[in-house]
């Protein structure tokens, strides 16, 4: 990852370094997670970027394409919510490990109901691309949730709601190791790296408000494992249970709502699938504490 001398990004890893060193991990192997690094950008209002998008409705989608449900079930009234409009043709080039468009907007979706964190079988997340010049039209659409429902007193409108600004950053693993994760087989240092990049990442990372990461590493902040590992469990090419391809990390959410903390949504998608900039294979998983 090519990292411009000076900046945020950069200024960050070199104090990643110097901490991991000052622990006693050998240089070769600090040098190695270094080699991990992927750019990415933060997200939110409360930047001091350009602005990128915004957060919440309105939905503006083409007529051909379904308003996202959760369990993509469409006889379902579990309408997910918008949590941001991205616009792609905003985007630095390189600003991010990802190979999105370079124009047209994506749209974010999820359904962040904390009874469906332990739920993985079933996206809770979708991501929506939309390109350039395509007829759309703004959908509405009332959650009318009842007085006991899970998210009846998450004020959407009020909350969501706001300017998408970018501010650089730089992303290494940060996800709790199981034994078997391939990353463990080259980095025997890896639970003590991803401790020290836990409080460098920290310093000054959290902003007011909605948050969003786009592309880099997901954070795994209940010890659960790699979030984007666990969006793949089940996808399958034609029947057979086999993975597609490598997946990655798309974006994630911090709502920073109330009612909403400690939740974060995670969307992944298929790398091959990326690259060809088909977002309909991208899948979501929650983790809330």
């Amino acid at each position: 990852m090519s990292v411009p001398s000076g900046s945020r990004p950069s200024e960050k890893l070199a104090r990643f370094r110097d901490a991991a060193l000052a622990r006693g991990i050998p240089e070769g192997d600090v040098e190695r997670w270094l080699g991990l690094a992927r750019p990415s950008l933060v997200l939110s209002s409360d930047g001091e970027g350009p602005v990128v998008g915004h957060f919440g409705t309105p939905v503006v989608l083409p007529p051909d394409v379904t308003f996202p449900v959760y369990g993509d079930d469409p006889d379902v009234d579990d309408h997910e919510h918008l949590v941001a409009t991205l616009d792609l043709a905003a985007l630095p080039e390189g600003a991010t490990n990802l190979s999105l468009p370079s124009d047209g907007r994506l749209l974010l979706f999820a359904w962040p109901a904390r009874e469906r964190s332990e739920d993985h079988d079933t996206s809770c997340a979708y991501a929506v691309y939309v390109p350039a010049g395509a007829e759309v039209g703004e959908r509405v659409w009332h959650h009318d949730y009842e007085p006991d429902h899970e998210l009846g007193d998450v004020d959407f409108d009020g909350e969501l709601r706001g300017e998408v600004r970018l501010e650089y950053d730089v992303s290494l693993p940060d996800y709790e190791n199981f034994d078997g994760d391939p990353l463990l087989e080259d980095h025997p240092h890896a639970g003590e790296l991803r401790e020290v990049w836990s409080d460098i990442r920290a310093e000054g990372y959290w902003r007011k408000g909605p948050q969003l990461q786009l592309g880099g590493y997901a954070l795994d902040a209940e010890g659960w494992g790699d979030p984007v590992a666990r969006s793949a469990v089940g996808d399958d090419d034609g029947g057979d249970g086999t993975r597609r391809g490598d997946w990655t990390l798309l974006a994630q959410w911090h709502p920073g709502m109330y009612n909403l903390e400690g939740i974060t949504v995670y969307w992944a998608i298929p790398e091959e699938d990326l690259a060809a900039h088909r977002f309909s294979p991208a899948r979501g998983v929650m983790y809330a504490d």
